[in-house]
């Protein structure tokens, strides 16, 4: 059985269940940490309730404790996930990744959830496992090709349209009924492009939704995650995950490789370019 669970408060879903568990007979304590709100415990189950609006579930046998509560997960059929990663990265690769899965019920064990709200190391285990029982379609825009197709669109949101539309093709060999995707603009065209008679569904935080697109955000990141490994071994310098605190490897960078390293190595495009540039 999976060790835990994540309910959203805001969730249509999720409002009746949250509703019950709120009302517990149970000793509620407050939280130290400024992000909690309160916890308490029911049995085997540890309850944590988030300030943004989440309630994660954690312990042993927890669909038992669903049922109690009057609860049904939904199982998801014939259905792909779409999520990237690298988007918000200086450093580093932009990863698509889409997974196709038949039957959802088969992945409840993994711990399937959003990929920021796992280890690194956790990432990596999971996409193992998500591979072994579901297709999956990545695709990998390394730093050179990444600036060199910036270049040529000039807006990151058409880019990322175009690449998850070639992994869900790939996909839709298969029987598909839907196709979930975490949304990243207020018009993504992807509907249009891929001009085909499905189901799509584009919404914010996706992945705290449908294990479809928690699925892929996982792929993506492990893909992520080991391109980025590679890069930083084959230069022997550690490059830095995110957008902030990156300036001292970027000057690494320029100083050993100058701006046509930097390309093979960074987003360009950022702001923080121009910010290493006038240091150097």
């Amino acid at each position: 059985m999976k060790s835990y669970f994540t309910i959203e408060q805001n969730c249509d879903k999720d409002k009746n269940l949250t509703k019950k568990i709120l009302n517990l007979d149970i000793e509620w304590q407050e939280a130290k940490e400024d992000w909690i709100i309160k916890k308490g415990k029911f049995q085997e189950i540890s309850i944590t309730v988030y300030k943004k609006g989440k309630i994660l579930l954690q312990g042993k046998d927890i669909g038992s404790f669903l049922e109690l509560l009057g609860y049904e997960e939904q199982v998801q059929r014939n259905v792909i996930g779409v999520d990237e990663s690298g988007k918000g990265d200086y450093f580093g690769p932009l990863v698509t990744a889409a997974v196709y899965i038949k039957d959802s019920s088969k992945l409840n064990d993994l711990g399937i959830r959003d990929s920021k709200q796992l280890s690194n190391k956790k990432v990596i285990e999971i996409s193992h496992e998500i591979k072994k029982l579901c297709e999956v379609k990545v695709s990998t825009l390394m730093p050179k090709e990444y600036n060199e197709k910036y270049e040529q669109e000039k807006n990151l949101n058409v880019l990322l349209a175009k690449q998850h539309v070639m992994n869900i093709k790939e996909l839709c060999k298969n029987e598909v009924d839907t196709i979930y995707i975490d949304k990243f603009a207020s018009r993504s065209n992807i509907g249009k492009m891929l001009n085909a008679e499905i189901k799509i569904v584009e919404e914010t935080k996706a992945e705290d939704k449908y294990i479809a697109v928690a699925a892929a955000s996982i792929i993506a990141r492990a893909s992520f995650l080991v391109a980025l490994e590679r890069m930083s071994k084959k230069i022997n310098i550690e490059l830095p995950k995110g957008a902030y605190n990156v300036e001292e490897t970027g000057i690494i960078v320029l100083e050993k490789y100058g701006f046509e390293g930097l390309k093979k190595l960074a987003k360009i495009h950022f702001k923080t370019t121009d910010k290493l540039l006038k240091i150097i």
